[in-house]
């Protein structure tokens, strides 16, 4: 039996009241965990399904709405009733009515049903081929006046094909209507004649299309109305001539060549003849038949000789007889030319002045001792001016290309005696710089990172070149798993490229758990060596607000990075792991990049 308390109360009524708060944060609590529950659980709920049309899956053009919003599938999805609906442009729309609860709901493949449509093509009259193309669907018929075809709704070429003649249409098949596509060519012929037998032609419609070619006399059919230009050809001399091809005709069409000739010699002979149009048209002595009356211009060239332009009137019926001599000029101003660029000592232009005198005669002996001496005296020009730049390995090599012009040349001997002197020198040099080079690199970086002190560098050597390493490394860090994003690439020198790349850690909530940065120099130390330099960086994170809810719950959302060492926090087993973790990760994909085990 409870005892009475002071003032009229129970021993239970207290005891009530002394309890009262600890239930209600006991029901505070367990509302705080069912909310959080509820919102994680949440996060998974998700719509999810595939569509398919005509057994492949859709990626694109497919519109989904869910009760009446574009809906996406993979997306979050509220509790209770929905409707989802799925258009497509090519197939029948698609509409369901679900239940969405916690975990989600999958439809798994939803199969759109593909719409059909009617295609009539009639062609008049028969063809020898009739083409009908679409996405999914082609077909080729042949001597056919048409077909009635029943096709999946879209776009469709469909082309016909009759001898000199052909047409393609485009074609919207739709579900509410039968598509017609008529084809009834307008055809003629056409019959050409010429007072020259061997002449041939080029036949062309409106469009300057060529239709049809061949030798004269021809009679063409099967030729669309309309207007046609015929181009006749003989001998090199050309006459046009036009006119209509009406439907259901044989149309004629005459060509006259009214004709006159030329007969050309020069002396030496051998001299090519071409016409106004630059077209060849032989060698000296030569004589040009078929020519249209008129006037003509003729240019007469040999090699190492003056050009010879010749204006004459062709006569119809006429053949006119003209005999030149050629004039060496060339062949003199070259040379002379040549001499004096030599004197300047413009070398190359010595070279380019003699080039034409020796490709008319390659044997002259002038023009190759001209040529020999300025080839000569242009590498010892090279050789100088790398001597003045200490360059004495590239000074050898022009040098002996010299001595190959002028064997003589005492000059060019001992100037490749003294830059043999000196060229081990000029090797050693530049290789010790080449070898300190990556070093060198890595040390500048890393001053000026402020936290570069706290982390171990490592080295690695290969064989392979430098190119071929920094390549495979950076595939390596972007396409490993998980990723580095590359933050720096360059190449500052020539043989060495550094970059940097950077990794986010990350939490089961999707949170910041830290990031791992690395730097890297490559460099080719010696023509069968590349070394390559890193550094980890590793750096926790720490909330910039310690008493946010994301914080307590272990997911901060602004955080502060902190590089791990014992300067900077307090270090644990787990952090002592993650560092020896980020060098042995930055490492393996190194050695796989370089193919090493």
């Amino acid at each position: 039996m409870a005892s009475d308390l002071p003032g009229g109360q129970s021993l239970n009524h207290a005891w009530l009241r002394a309890l009262r708060p600890l239930l209600w944060w006991f029901l505070v609590v367990l509302v705080i965990l069912g909310v959080f529950w509820h919102w994680h659980a949440m996060e998974k709920t998700q719509l999810n399904y595939t569509v398919v049309l005509a057994g492949r899956v859709l990626l694109t053009d497919d519109e989904a709405s869910l009760d009446g919003q574009p809906a996406a599938s993979g997306q979050r999805l509220s509790l209770g009733k929905h409707k989802l609906t799925i258009t497509h442009p090519k197939a029948a729309t698609f509409s369901t009515n679900f239940f969405g609860w916690y975990g989600g709901r999958n439809l798994g493949e939803i199969h759109l049903q593909r719409t059909m449509g009617s295609l009539n093509v009639t062609a008049t009259p028969a063809v020898p081929t009739l083409t009908i193309t679409g996405p999914e669907f082609s077909l080729t018929l042949h001597d056919t006046t048409g077909t009635n075809l029943l096709v999946p709704t879209d776009n469709y070429q469909v082309r016909v094909e009759s001898g000199r003649w052909s047409d393609a249409k485009a074609c919207l098949v739709t579900a509410s209507a039968v598509v017609s596509c008529n084809f009834s060519p307008r055809l003629g012929a056409l019959a050409l004649t010429c007072n020259q037998p061997d002449a041939t032609y080029q036949l062309r419609d409106d469009n300057e299309n060529k239709v049809a070619t061949g030798n004269l006399p021809a009679t063409l059919i099967g030729l669309p109305v309309g207007n046609y230009l015929v181009v006749a050809i003989h001998h090199g001399s050309v006459l046009t001539n036009s006119g209509p091809v009406v439907a259901d005709t044989t149309n004629s069409l005459s060509l006259e060549f009214q004709l006159g000739a030329v007969a050309l010699e020069t002396i030496p002979t051998e001299a090519t003849v071409t016409d106004e149009n630059g077209q060849r048209l032989g060698q000296t002595p030569v004589t040009l038949a078929g020519l249209l009356p008129g006037k003509r211009v003729f240019t007469l060239q040999k090699n190492g000789y003056q050009a010879i332009e010749l204006a004459l009137d062709i006569a119809a019926n006429h053949t006119n007889s003209v005999s030149t001599n050629l004039v060496s000029g060339v062949y003199l101003s070259a040379m002379k030319l040549a001499r004096q660029h030599l004197a300047a000592t413009n070398y190359d232009a010595a070279l380019v002045a003699v080039k034409p005198v020796l490709a008319a005669d390659p044997t002259d002996a002038d023009a190759l001792a001209l040529q020999r001496e300025a080839r000569g005296q242009q590498a010892m020009q090279t050789a100088r001016l790398a001597g003045a730049r200490n360059d004495y390995v590239a000074g050898i090599k022009a040098l002996e290309t010299a001595l190959q012009a002028l064997p003589d040349n005492e000059e060019a001997k001992a100037l490749l005696a003294d830059f043999k002197k000196r060229a081990p020198e000029q090797t050693a040099r530049e290789n010790a710089g080449r070898l300190n080079r990556p070093q060198t690199e890595f040390d500048t970086w890393m001053s000026a990172d402020s936290d570069s002190g706290l982390f171990e560098s490592h080295e690695l050597k290969t064989a392979k070149p430098c190119k071929e390493v920094q390549d495979a490394i950076r595939k390596a860090l972007a396409g490993g798993q998980p990723p580095f994003k590359i933050t720096h690439d360059d190449s500052p020198k020539p043989e060495l490229f550094d970059f940097e790349a950077e990794q986010e850690l990350m939490t089961y909530m999707n949170t910041s758990a830290g990031k791992r940065r690395c730097v890297i120099v490559i460099g080719q130390t010696k023509d069968d060596e590349t070394k390559i330099l890193f550094k980890v960086f590793e750096y926790k994170t720490e909330a910039v607000n310690k008493f946010s809810i994301g914080n307590l719950i272990g997911t901060p959302v602004a955080v502060n990075y902190v590089p791990i060492h014992a300067s900077k926090t307090t270090m644990t087993d787990a952090l002592n792991t993650r560092l020896a973790e980020g060098v042995q990760s930055i490492n393996s994909r190194i050695q796989q990049a370089l193919g090493q085990p």
